[in-house]
């Protein structure tokens, strides 16, 4: 079998669109950034040196992947609010079922007469197949 070769990649062939025959230094992506390294210190799977504090070692995590990584919400400003919120509407919306439901209960003291119970039963008899 015999391979022929096609159209140089600069120029765009039959079956090839003109995005591809682009080389990576005509392409219009950003250049991409390097890595940063990491220290030559040794370091567990976790990042950090035995004997370190809680807060060295969010500091070393903040400092590889930013503050975004250390998951702790802000507790102070409009960040702060963000969080609040959404527990002081689900605390609110508990207690404003838990009034409904309180109200609808029907009160201990009322009494059913006598003609009450007489209409209740005509119409369960009526209702009957």
């Amino acid at each position: 079998m015999t391979v022929v070769p096609g159209p140089p990649p600069s120029e765009p062939g039959p079956c090839r669109s003109p995005s591809r025959a682009r080389s990576a230094r005509g392409s219009r992506s950003p250049t991409p950034r390097p890595r940063r390294r990491e220290p030559s210190a040794p370091r567990s799977p976790a990042g950090s040196k035995p004997g370190e504090t809680d807060d060295q070692i969010r500091d070393y995590i903040a400092g590889i992947y930013g503050e975004d990584a250390l998951l702790t919400p802000p507790s102070d400003g409009v960040a702060g609010l963000i969080w609040f919120l959404p527990v002081a509407g689900f605390v609110g919306a508990v207690g404003g079922l838990v009034v409904v439901f309180r109200r609808w209960q029907v009160p201990e003291d009322v009494e059913v007469s006598d003609e009450d119970q007489v209409l209740v039963e005509q119409a369960r008899r009526s209702t009957r197949p």
